[in-house]
């Protein structure tokens, strides 16, 4: 499914965006990091790192984060 989005039924897509979305929500035996803990990180490399492209990039991943979760939940 991740792989070949379009070759899924729409069933199939619906039961696929259910299952990242539950995977990226909460932590499972699976999950390798939750949205909270991806903006957690985030949020601490912010504090961490001096100003610069390091910072440029974070503001990337949390606006990139931020769709992400926006696409899943809508």
């Amino acid at each position: 499914a991740r792989n070949w989005p379009e070759t899924l039924s729409t069933d199939e897509a619906l039961r696929w965006r259910e299952f990242v979305r539950d995977k990226l929500n909460r932590e499972t035996e699976t999950t390798s990091l939750t949205f909270e803990q991806y903006f957690a990180t985030i949020a601490r490399l912010r504090v961490e790192l001096p100003a610069g492209p390091r910072q440029t990039l974070l503001d990337q991943m949390q606006d990139w984060g931020e769709k992400l979760q926006g696409e899943l939940d809508s």
